[in-house]
């Protein structure tokens, strides 16, 4: 039942939504990540919006608020609402593989749904308490996972910091007032959690969760209507898909854009970072300092971070020289890409290397590998699962193995097709610099060698009224017309 009942709405969304947001609609609604390419994953989660994309409360709550917005128009009583509030998060619970992350979600509304419609005790921090207690029940060893420590830690430091970050921020329009206090809230707890599990720090969220939670909020509501008048009316479906497909390309342009922004911070010092987070916590202190005092020193803890953060970056040299067995890999690096260049014969150097790129800041890689033999194809495919690769260059004279099928096989999951050509094995420092120069392209700058799908062409009827317009951007115009 279940598995048809999915392969129906993929099918649905397929037939009805351009190929990126389906892509981003089948994530969403069956809580598998796996439907999104490394690249895009990547961008969400240096945009600091990674959470968007997991199974999690955010999704649970869009979808147990849909009774509420059809409903509460028509003064439905509060009690039926609730309950088929909940029972819409069951049903979404039911649709996807009850990754534990969402049944965390789910008990801690569906509890709240439970005492709400029997008025009993509804104070938040007690439902909070007793579900988190009833998670460590049923699954005691959540208490030392990352994914339990941030749902319950965000949504404790709500709970307790949101009317004064709200009250800080007064002078703001209610709804971006609302949704960075919202953000800065949960990031109380957030921030720790993160640093502790991960070693990182990300500033782009402040500003990527005002606009992309909402993008990707009405992308989904947008979607369950499209899919709902589909059956019935071509035009309102057609609306729908509009909205739907443009919610979702805002939401992934500002995340595309916050990634690029250089907010997000690897292995910053725990120490320096000290002062600037008691200085963020401050203003939560009952001092009675005025809104304003309180607002001047939260921002002046932010910015004293961002200092600290930006002084202690590491970055890598543009051309270096990184130690291998039997010699060494070429690494040409520029802002957050990289291209490796050189044979790697063990997976523990593989390792090595995508542990020193991530601590040096590099998002995106490409490879060059002159030797396509088994071990260099094995440690290079791990390179490939660990890593987020944008491009391959392939020495032409590669044989066919199994090893060769694997690791085009993990390529291909990134959605890369390799480059293949002859490549020089012996080549003096500065030839093998000037083919790194050659080679080197960051993902903004497609290889014209790919077809790219123009984003009109999930809408027909705009380029037939606007036929000059393709959707591309100029520098993919740009690299589209290089020879």
């Amino acid at each position: 039942m279940k598995n048809r009942l999915r392969l129906s709405l993929e099918k649905s969304i397929n037939a009805l939504f351009p190929a990126d947001t389906a892509r981003l609609l089948k994530s969403l609604y069956f809580g598998d990540k796996n439907y999104m390419d490394k690249l895009t994953l990547e961008r969400y989660r240096l945009a600091g919006v990674m959470h968007v994309l997991a199974a999690s409360g955010l999704h649970v709550g869009i979808i147990a608020s849909i009774p509420l917005l059809l409903l509460a128009p028509l003064r439905v009583d509060r009690r039926i609402i609730l309950t088929l509030g909940v029972a819409a998060a069951a049903l979404y619970l039911y649709i996807t593989d009850m990754p534990v992350s969402l049944m965390r979600a789910f008990i801690m509304f569906a509890l709240y749904g439970i005492l709400s419609v029997l008025s009993i005790g509804r104070s938040a921090l007690n439902t909070l308490f007793l579900s988190g207690a009833l998670i460590l029940l049923m699954f005691p060893d959540e208490l030392y996972g990352m994914g339990f420590q941030l749902s319950f830690g965000a949504t404790l430091g709500i709970l307790l910091f949101h009317r004064t970050f709200l009250a800080m921020l007064a002078g703001s329009p209610r709804f971006v007032g609302n949704a960075m206090a919202l953000t800065l809230s949960a990031q109380t707890i957030v921030f720790p959690v993160l640093y502790f599990h991960i070693g990182e720090v990300n500033l782009a969220g402040f500003i990527s969760n005002l606009l992309v939670v909402p993008a990707v909020g009405l992308t989904l509501v947008a979607s369950l209507g499209t899919l709902a008048v589909s059956p019935f009316s071509g035009a309102l479906a057609a609306a729908g898909r509009l909205i739907t497909h443009g919610a979702a390309t805002a939401g992934s342009a500002v995340a595309g854009l916050m990634a690029g922004a250089g907010l997000h911070f690897a292995a910053p010092p725990a120490g320096a970072l000290l002062l600037p987070y008691l200085c963020y916590l401050a203003p939560l202190l009952p001092f009675g300092l005025p809104a304003r005092a309180r607002l001047a020193l939260l921002s002046l803890s932010l910015a004293a971070a961002l200092a600290v953060l930006v002084h202690s970056r590491p970055s890598l040299p543009e051309h270096a020289d990184f130690p291998v067995i039997g010699g060494h890999v070429h690494i040409l690096a520029r802002a957050d890409h990289a291209l490796v260049y050189g044979s790697i014969a063990s997976i523990a150097d593989a390792r090595d290397l995508a542990d020193h790129l991530e601590e040096n800041g590099v998002a995106t890689l490409q490879l060059c590998i002159p030797n396509a033999d088994f071990k260099n194809l094995i440690s290079f495919g791990y390179l490939v699962k660990a890593s987020t690769v944008t491009g391959c260059v392939l020495d032409a004279g590669y044989t066919f193995s199994r090893a060769m099928t694997d690791f085009m096989e993990h390529l291909g999951r990134d959605s890369v097709r390799p480059d293949i050509r002859p490549l020089n094995r012996r080549l003096s420092d500065n030839e093998l610099r000037g083919l790194c120069e050659t080679l080197f392209r960051p993902p903004g700058k497609m290889s014209p060698r790919l077809k790219v799908s123009s984003p009109a062409a999930g809408f027909p009827f705009l380029s037939k009224l606007f036929p000059g317009w393709s959707g591309h951007s100029s520098a993919e115009k740009q690299a589209l017309s290089e020879p």
